[in-house]
């Protein structure tokens, strides 16, 4: 619900600072100053500012952000490791690894992903 709570001040109020956000907190109704008194300082603190970057950024607070931060393989990359592994000319999940300039391990995934088989 704090989210929620915080996710509504910002869309109601154009860049508003931790301060005017933690003030509407405490005065509002729900969770309640006794709620929110019984928080750690830095917690909350930490938590709106949190929430506040995450509302600048993606419009929302209360959804995931989503990813971990790991990048994806290009479809290129993808395409080249199904083609070379379609060509059956031998090749080994590790020697098409090397040829592409991926691990082994993405190209076994690529290869389940794909329905695909070394040999």
């Amino acid at each position: 619900t704090l989210k929620i709570q915080i996710e509504a001040y910002l869309t109601k109020f154009t860049d508003p600072t931790l301060k005017e956000v933690k003030q509407w907190l405490f005065e509002g109704t729900r969770p309640g100053h006794e709620v929110l008194s019984n928080i750690n300082y830095r917690t909350l603190q930490s938590f709106i500012n949190y929430q506040m970057k995450k509302f600048k950024t993606a419009r929302f607070c209360v959804s995931h952000k989503g990813g971990n931060g790991r990048l994806r393989i290009s479809k290129q990359k993808v395409k080249r490791v199904k083609n070379l592994i379609l060509n059956k000319e031998n090749q080994s999940s590790r020697s098409v690894a090397a040829r592409v300039g991926i691990c082994q391990k993405s190209v076994v995934n690529i290869m389940k992903r794909e329905n695909c088989k070394a040999y």
